[in-house]
């Protein structure tokens, strides 16, 4: 019946499930910058509603909010990939479909998030406070879109194995 005898596990699996985790490292990452340093903050006595905005940063939340939704959606996501991954081994290939798509899903939200924050980011860099902080959080967006790729590329190999 071919390597793993149609329950899965392979190195495929086993990386898929070491990115599910990292991706939710990297989600927490994202929501703790944010909460700490970009949400509601006053630098030199001036308000920031969101310092990721650099369109409306001192009247606007939207976009820490998306921030904060980009983070939850992947926690979610990637504790899902994770849990499927560890039952791959008893339910044949039904949970790695399942985890490829999550990930697949996760890709596509994550490329979608980080150019939203990216576009109202950027123009932040220079004017608002936190220039260090808004740069990681636009790095770490990025970061988590490779790192689902990566994992959907490992849940449609265990798929086809």
């Amino acid at each position: 019946m071919g390597k793993g005898a149609g329950k899965g596990g392979g190195c495929a699996g086993i990386l898929a499930a070491i990115v599910s985790l990292l991706e939710w490292g990297v989600a927490i990452a994202v929501m703790v910058l944010v909460g700490e340093y970009m949400y509601q903050e006053r630098v030199n006595g001036v308000y920031y509603a969101c310092l990721l905005d650099g369109r409306d940063g001192t009247a606007n939340e939207s976009i820490c909010e998306y921030a904060f939704a980009l983070g939850a959606f992947s926690i979610l996501a990637s504790f899902i990939v994770f849990l499927v991954q560890c039952a791959t081994c008893c339910c044949g290939k039904i949970p790695n479909i399942i985890g490829t798509v999550f990930q697949g899903m996760g890709t596509i939200w994550w490329l979608a998030g980080a150019i939203v924050i990216a576009v109202y980011a950027v123009p932040a860099q220079g004017d608002f406070p936190r220039d260090s902080e808004r740069a990681a959080i636009i790095s770490l967006n990025f970061g988590n879109f490779v790192l689902f790729l990566v994992g959907t590329i490992a849940s449609a190999k265990e798929v086809g194995d």
